[in-house]
C-alpha cells in the first residue's frame, strides 16, 4: 500500500495524509464524472494517473517476487546417448552439458527448433525463462576414399558417409597396360578392394594394379591393313595372312624396316615386349628369257596374260625355233597345254592335278595350294619318278628325288606360275625364281654317284635371281642368266 500526499482548496476537503488505493482512484474517477470543478478535474486525474502506476508496481512487485522459481531445461538428443535435464531458476544459465555420442554421427549443438535446426542455444549467453526442450543437431560423419592411379589416368576422390560402400569409378586407362583392380596395399597388391562388398570406415587410398600389355603391330607398308595382336604374358604371335600390294610380291615380316635383316619367324619367336613388324615387298617381275648357254645360244622365252599367267613358253637351240608350248585357263584354273602334236590336260581333283594321255603325270597339292609332290613315268623302267616338296611360309625348303636331296632353302627345280594353281617346269636344274628363290649364293647337291654339283647365284636389289654358275667335274662350267620383262 503507497501512501501518496497532496493538498486541494476546492470541492471536498481530502485528508493530506489520505490512503491512495485503486478504490480511491474510483472514487476520485466517480467524482470527476460528476461535475467537479476543474481544480477538481486536474487533481482527480492525478490521483487517477497515480492509481494505475500504483497498480503497474503492484503486478511488478508480485513478478520479482516469482522470479526466483525453478525452471526445467530438458535435453532431446535425437538418438544419441542420454542427458539428463537440469533445473535452474528463472532468469539463469543453464549449465552446458556434456556432448552426446551417436554411432557414424558428430555432435553439432543443441537448438530451440528440432528438424530445422535454426536457432541455436548459447549456454554463455541465453538465460532461461521458462520450461524448454533443447534438440541436438547430427552431422553424418563422412569419409574420404582417394584413387592413386599409378600413372594412369586421373581418378576424382569420393566422399562417403560412416559405413556405405563407395562408388566404384570408371577404370583408368595406361598406355601399354590394362587395368587389373583397385587395391589398398601398393606393389604387392594382396588385398584388392570389393566395391559390393567393403564399407568405408575411415580415409582410404586405394592403388591401380597394372598389367604390361606386349603389342604386335603390324606395319604393312602400303599393303591391306593387318590388326594388331595383343598379350598379358610372354606368348607368340599368330602368323596372319599376307597382306596384299598392286604391283608386289610379299616378302615376309621384319623387325627392322628398310634394311629387312632381321625377320620375325613366327614358330619360334616370342613377344616379350611390344614390337612393330613391318612388311617387306618385292616388285613383280616378269619372266621373259631364261639364257642357259651363250655359247649355244640356249634360251627359252615367255609369254603372259593380262593376269600374267604364262601362256606361251618358246625354247631356241643355236638360235632357231625349237619347241613351243602354249597353256590354256579356264578361270583360275589351268586346263590344257600342249608343245607341236604333244596335247596334254589337267584335271584338278581335290587337291591334286593331273595331266598328261592318261593322267600318267600327277601333281599333289597341300591345303593351300602348294605342291607337295610331283609323280611323271620313268623313261628307264616301270617306276614312276616321285618328287616331293617341302614349304615354309610360302618358300621351299626340301625337293627331293630319287638322286637328288636338296637341303637348303628353295629349289633349282620348279617355277610356280602362281599361289593357288601351279604348273611346274622340269629343264635339268636351272630354274628358280622369287620369291621362291634361294637367299643362300652358294647351293652344293650330292648325286647318289658321290658327284657334286655347286650353284653359285646372284640377286637382284629385289631379290629375283639375275645369274646362275653352275659347276662339276663332268660338265664342267656354265652360266645361266635370267631377264625380267
Amino acid at each position: 500500500m503507497k501512501t501518496l500526499n497532496f493538498k486541494t482548496n476546492e470541492a471536498v476537503a481530502i485528508d493530506s495524509r489520505a490512503t491512495f488505493s485503486s478504490a480511491k482512484a474510483m472514487e476520485a474517477d466517480t467524482i470527476l464524472k460528476n461535475g467537479g470543478s476543474s481544480k477538481f478535474f486536474m487533481i482527480c486525474s492525478k490521483i487517477k494517473y497515480l492509481g494505475y502506476l500504483a497498480i503497474i508496481a503492484m503486478h511488478l512487485s508480485a513478478a520479482n517476487t516469482s522470479c526466483n522459481r525453478d525452471v526445467t531445461v530438458m535435453f532431446n538428443s535425437n538418438g544419441g546417448s542420454d542427458v539428463e535435464a537440469q533445473i535452474v531458476k528463472q532468469g539463469k544459465r543453464a549449465v552446458e552439458p556434456d556432448a552426446p555420442t551417436r554411432e557414424r554421427y558428430n555432435f553439432d549443438g543443441w537448438f530451440i527448433d528440432n528438424n530445422s535446426f535454426r536457432n541455436k542455444w548459447y549456454f554463455a549467453t541465453n538465460t532461461v525463462v521458462d520450461d524448454i526442450t533443447l534438440f541436438a543437431k547430427w552431422q553424418e560423419i563422412t569419409f574420404t576414399v582417394t584413387f592413386n592411379s599409378n600413372g594412369g589416368s586421373a581418378v576424382a576422390p569420393r566422399t562417403v558417409t560412416h559405413s556405405n560402400r563407395a562408388t566404384k569409378p570408371a577404370d583408368p586407362t595406361r598406355e601399354g597396360f590394362v587395368f587389373d583392380g583397385w587395391f589398398t596395399d601398393n606393389n604387392t597388391f594382396a588385398n584388392e578392394w570389393n566395391f559390393s562388398e567393403n564399407t568405408v570406415t575411415k580415409n582410404v587410398t586405394l592403388f591401380a594394379k597394372w598389367i604390361v600389355q606386349y603389342t604386335v603391330t603390324f606395319n604393312s607398308n602400303g599393303g591391306n591393313a593387318i590388326s594388331a595382336q595383343t598379350f598379358l604374358t610372354v606368348g607368340k604371335a599368330s602368323k596372319p595372312a599376307d597382306p596384299t600390294r598392286a604391283g608386289f610380291v610379299f616378302g615376309g615380316w621384319f623387325r627392322d624396316n628398310n634394311t629387312f635383316t632381321n625377320e620375325w619367324n613366327f614358330t619360334t619367336n616370342a613377344v616379350t615386349a611390344s614390337v612393330t613388324l613391318y612388311a617387306k615387298w618385292n616388285k613383280v617381275k616378269l619372266l621373259e628369257t631364261i639364257i642357259i648357254s651363250d655359247r649355244y645360244k640356249h634360251f627359252v622365252k615367255f609369254e603372259y596374260d593380262s593376269q600374267n599367267r604364262i601362256t606361251k613358253i618358246s625354247n631356241y637351240t643355236f638360235g632357231n625355233h625349237f619347241w613351243t608350248e602354249t597353256l590354256l585357263y579356264s578361270g583360275n584354273d589351268l586346263v590344257s597345254s600342249w608343245r607341236g602334236s604333244f596335247f596334254q590336260t589337267y584335271t584338278k581333283i581335290g587337291k591334286q592335278i593331273s595331266f598328261g594321255g592318261d593322267n600318267e603325270n600327277r601333281i599333289d597339292l597341300d591345303s593351300e595350294g602348294y605342291p607337295i609332290k610331283y609323280e611323271f613315268p620313268s623313261s628307264f623302267d616301270d617306276s614312276p619318278i616321285v618328287i616331293n616338296f617341302k614349304f615354309q611360309g610360302g618358300n621351299m625348303t626340301m625337293v627331293d628325288r630319287d638322286d637328288y636331296t636338296y637341303d637348303n632353302n628353295k629349289s633349282p627345280l620348279v617355277h610356280c606360275v602362281s599361289p593357288e594353281w601351279w604348273f611346274i617346269l622340269f629343264w635339268r636344274d636351272f630354274i628358280d625364281i622369287a620369291p621362291y628363290a634361294s637367299k643362300n649364293n652358294v647351293i652344293k647337291i650330292k648325286r647318289l654317284d658321290g658327284e657334286i654339283i655347286e650353284y653359285t647365284n646372284k640377286y637382284d636389289s629385289d631379290g629375283y635371281p639375275i645369274e646362275r654358275t653352275e659347276r662339276s667335274s663332268w660338265t664342267g662350267e656354265s652360266v645361266v642368266k635370267f631377264q625380267y620383262k
